[in-house]
């Protein structure tokens, strides 16, 4: 922007007759966060009108000003904090085990088939799992390999005619969704990355953060594989022992769990728990695996599955085997019909007031009411330190736009203390509705 004192000229330089002057500097404070509200003095360069002038030619001037405030949301969203991780597979669909087995008249020709063959059965799988029970949109080959960041040969034989080969593929989920909405099928709503914390029961013994673990070693690989439901795994650093424990996981400690997710940027933690009656379970001893979801409201998603180790099966298979098994419950259960593409019915717009406590909670809410499936767009109308009024555009009637909004664990009320329609994050005292 440049030196001290220098204007903000090159940002208003459409807006004629526009001046932007803060009159101060603008810094960090010592906390590294900028205010909510930056208070800005719009103002004529040449004497004349101002917000409080009703001529017409002031008015149209004070709007065009307004315009440059999506500007300082940006620079302010710019300068928010990241997570302590990224899922690595945050925007990612992949497809793995795919087997092809493919004839031709030499070895070449038959990989070459196989290949395209294992892209096509892979995009049908990655269709699959955004928009189940959807017929497969026919595209070219080349769009599919357009949609592919990356695949691996796991395994491959050949003879002199004969190819047969395993795949893993990683798709492009935001591309795959483009494609599904051009072709008019429903698609499932990306969630939240979803905190995982995986307890180790052997016997008396739990452990979390501690070795031995393979239960998390297992969840370790499953981050890698994205979807539509990210996840992450914590680091197990010092912050993440002093805010929770293995028995307060286990108990459901709500306000704990909340903390642990809030630490990684994601809106929901899901405790994981493995049981078997000693270390390590031997050739056919039973392993008991559940899972619950704490978003803000509670636990939302519940699982438990029943596993044995196979003759000859590695301890990490066995694990890998159930983490594989629970994350697939946890992505079938977000691809219900309910979180599918937008409610049908005409757009509708809802004038809502959005109370705040700082940036970063706007940041949370703005980002889940773009995450539900019925909200088309927000339109911020104020943006003050306290709240937020905006337009909110949306598709269905209040009571489809309420159940897709509570799936983000985002409240809609209309405030008894005659304030309006308010949206918030979901709390246990919210007002009832």
């Amino acid at each position: 922007m440049g030196g001290p004192r220098q204007r903000l000229d090159r940002l208003h330089q459409r807006q004629p007759g526009i001046d932007v002057d803060p009159g101060a500097s603008i810094g960090l404070p010592a906390n590294g966060f900028l205010p909510l509200a930056i208070v800005i003095d719009w103002r004529r360069s040449r004497a004349g009108a101002n917000i409080l002038d009703r001529r017409p030619h002031a008015m149209s001037e004070t709007l065009r000003a307004f315009r440059l405030a999506p500007l300082l949301v940006l620079v302010a969203l710019m300068l928010t904090t990241l997570p302590l991780a990224l899922p690595a597979g945050a925007d990612t669909i992949t497809v793995t085990g795919i087997a092809v087995d493919v004839t031709a008249e030499s070895a070449a020709t038959a990989r070459d088939s196989a290949i395209v063959q294992a892209h096509r059965q892979a995009f049908r799988q990655a269709v699959g799992e955004l928009s189940p029970g959807a017929s497969v949109p026919d595209v070219s080959d080349d769009r599919i390999a357009s949609l592919v960041q990356d695949f691996s040969i796991l395994q491959e034989r050949s003879s002199a005619v004969r190819y047969l080969g395993t795949f893993e593929f990683r798709f492009d989920a935001a591309g795959l969704r483009r494609l599904l909405g051009q072709h008019d099928l429903p698609v499932a709503a990306p969630a939240d990355p979803v905190v995982v914390v995986p307890v180790y029961r052997a016997g008396e013994t739990m452990t979390l953060w501690d070795e031995p673990n393979p239960w998390r070693r297992a969840w370790d690989v499953q981050q890698a594989t994205g979807g539509v439901v990210p996840i992450m795994v914590p680091l197990g650093d010092l912050g993440d022992v002093a805010t929770l424990a293995a028995e307060e996981a286990v108990a459901g400690d709500l306000a704990r769990l909340t903390t642990l997710a809030a630490r990684y940027g994601a809106a929901a933690a899901l405790v994981v728990e493995a049981a078997t009656e000693g270390h390590p379970p031997g050739e056919g001893d039973e392993l008991t695996v559940s899972a619950t979801r704490f978003g803000a409201r509670g636990p939302d998603f519940r699982t438990t599955k029943s596993l044995r180790r196979d003759a000859g099966e590695a301890v990490d298979a066995l694990f890998g085997r159930a983490a594989a098994a629970v994350l697939e419950d946890l992505r079938t259960w977000w691809v219900q019909p309910d979180r599918m593409a937008a409610a049908a019915g005409p757009a509708a717009v809802l004038a809502v007031r959005i109370p705040v406590q700082d940036l970063r909670d706007w940041v949370n809410v703005r980002q889940r009411l773009s995450g539900a499936p019925a909200v088309q767009d927000l339109e911020v109308v104020v943006l003050t330190r306290q709240e937020v009024r905006a337009n909110l555009r949306y598709s269905g009637d209040i009571e489809q736009l309420r159940t897709s909004l509570q799936q983000w664990d985002i409240d809609l009320y209309d405030d008894p203390d005659g304030a309006g329609w308010t949206v918030r994050t979901a709390s246990p005292d919210a007002p009832s509705r």
